[in-house]
């Protein structure tokens, strides 16, 4: 009888540990996806700000070449 109680209490034991393990697995996913995210959103932020920087550049080469094509227009 002694010994069943005890076998009893050891499968109610590892059944709670693998439980737990489970848990662990799944909140250390969770958590990856969260980095994962916010890493995403991190690169999105940081190609908007390229951007951001590369537009007034884009507008000056743009009005430079519209003055070129105007120059090359009257020289014709």
């Amino acid at each position: 009888m002694l010994n069943a109680k005890c076998h009893a209490m050891r499968d109610a034991q590892l059944l709670q540990k693998d439980i737990i393990r489970q848990n662990l697995e799944e909140e250390e996913e969770s958590l990856e996806h969260l980095m994962e995210i916010e890493r995403q959103k991190a690169i999105a932020e940081e190609n908007e700000g390229k951007r951001k920087e590369d537009r007034p550049v884009a507008a000056v080469q743009f009005v430079q070449r519209c003055k070129e094509m105007e120059c090359n227009a009257q020289v014709r």
